[in-house]
C-alpha cells in the first residue's frame, strides 16, 4: 500500500491506497464466486461412460436463516471464543465473523458464502488482522498475536475503514473473549459498545 500511496502523490494518498485495496479485495471475491461449485465438477479420466457424472462430495450450501433464528446456540453471555465462533461458518450455523473484537452476523450477505470468497476465508473466524493488512491469505484469519500500537497509521486507517463498514452493515451478536481488554478506540474512536443485537 505504501507504493500506491507514493504513486498517488501525497494528497489523500493513504485513503486512496485503502480504497484501491478495498476494490482489489472485492474483485478477488467476485473471482472466487465465479469458480465452479464442487457439484458442477465432472470426473475426469474415467472413460466416456462416466463423462458428466457429478462428484458426490459435501455441498457448500449456506444454512437458511440468521443468528436470530438460532439464538439457543449463542453463548449465554454472548461472549464467544475462537472455538465457539467456529461453528458459525454458514454450514452448521448462520455465518458470523469477528471484527475488532465484535462478532457480526453476516449471514444476510451474498458476499459471504460457505467455501467461496470472504466466506471461505473468514467464516466462523476473526478477520481483524486480515482486514487491517488487506490480506486474502487463509493464515491471516484468527491471528491474535499483534499489538495495534506497533502498526503504521495506514494500517490503522484501513482497519478503521473496515470496522466502520462492517459495523454499519451487519448486526453485532456478541464479542470475542480473546479481545477482552483490547482497546480499539484508536482504530475506531466512535465504536459502539452497546450495539449488540438483543431479542
Amino acid at each position: 500500500m505504501e507504493y500506491l500511496a507514493q504513486q498517488a502523490g501525497g494528497r489523500g494518498s493513504e485513503a486512496l491506497a485503502v480504497t484501491i485495496a478495498v476494490v482489489a479485495m472485492t474483485a478477488v471475491v467476485f473471482c472466487f464466486r465465479g469458480q465452479p461449485r464442487v457439484d458442477d465438477i465432472t470426473r475426469k479420466g474415467e472413460g466416456s461412460s462416466r463423462k458428466g457424472e457429478k462428484i458426490e462430495e459435501e455441498q457448500d450450501e449456506k444454512i437458511k436463516g440468521s443468528v436470530a433464528d438460532f439464538e439457543k446456540h449463542l453463548p449465554a453471555d454472548r461472549i464467544f471464543s475462537l472455538e465457539t465462533l467456529a461453528p458459525w461458518d454458514g454450514r452448521q450455523l448462520p455465518m458470523c465473523i469477528g471484527v475488532c473484537g465484535k462478532v457480526l452476523d453476516v449471514s444476510s450477505s451474498e458476499n459471504f458464502e460457505p467455501g467461496f470468497g470472504y466466506g471461505k476465508l473468514w467464516a466462523g473466524k476473526d478477520a481483524t488482522y486480515a482486514l487491517a493488512h488487506a490480506s486474502l491469505k487463509a493464515e491471516d484469519a484468527n491471528v491474535l498475536d499483534y499489538d495495534l500500537t506497533n502498526w503504521e497509521e495506514s494500517t490503522m486507517e484501513a482497519l478503521g475503514s473496515w470496522c466502520k463498514h462492517f459495523l454499519s452493515k451487519y448486526p453485532v451478536v456478541g464479542a470475542l473473549k480473546e479481545y477482552d481488554g483490547q482497546d480499539f478506540s484508536q482504530v475506531l474512536p466512535d465504536i459502539e459498545t452497546e450495539k449488540t443485537q438483543k431479542s
